[in-house]
């Protein structure tokens, strides 16, 4: 006997790793931050077996070759990324993404959260 009195359609969200997207390499920071990712994604690349097989079980449900919907994959951590050497020093350090650039993710979150769609 089930406490439903019909079928209840539902929607599963898979969980995805989400960046900015530092590709263009347009300065020694973003550089720097490419070669972070690059090596993020080098090292679930190489650990992936492991994690799945002794890891959290949610490992096993990640398919690194998966689309997710229009975004692209990242070019920095992707397997056929080209090394990015360090960032030479320079006079004036390069400054990072404004945080009106970095947050509209977060604000986009929060407005479908916060919106009433009643």
């Amino acid at each position: 006997m089930s406490w439903l009195d019909g079928e209840v359609k539902t929607a599963a969200v898979k969980a995805v790793l989400v960046s900015f997207d530092f590709s263009s390499k347009r300065n020694a920071y973003f550089s720097w931050r490419c070669g972070q990712l690059e090596n993020l994604g080098k090292a679930i690349r190489e650990q992936f077996d492991h994690l799945q097989s002794t890891g959290h079980p949610k490992w096993q449900e990640v398919d690194l070759e998966q689309q997710v919907g229009i975004w692209q994959r990242d070019t920095c951590s992707s397997p056929d990324a080209v090394a990015i050497p360090e960032p030479v020093a320079i006079d004036e350090p390069a400054a990072a993404p404004k945080s009106s650039d970095a947050d509209v993710l977060m604000k986009a979150i929060e407005n479908i959260l916060t919106t009433d769609s009643r």
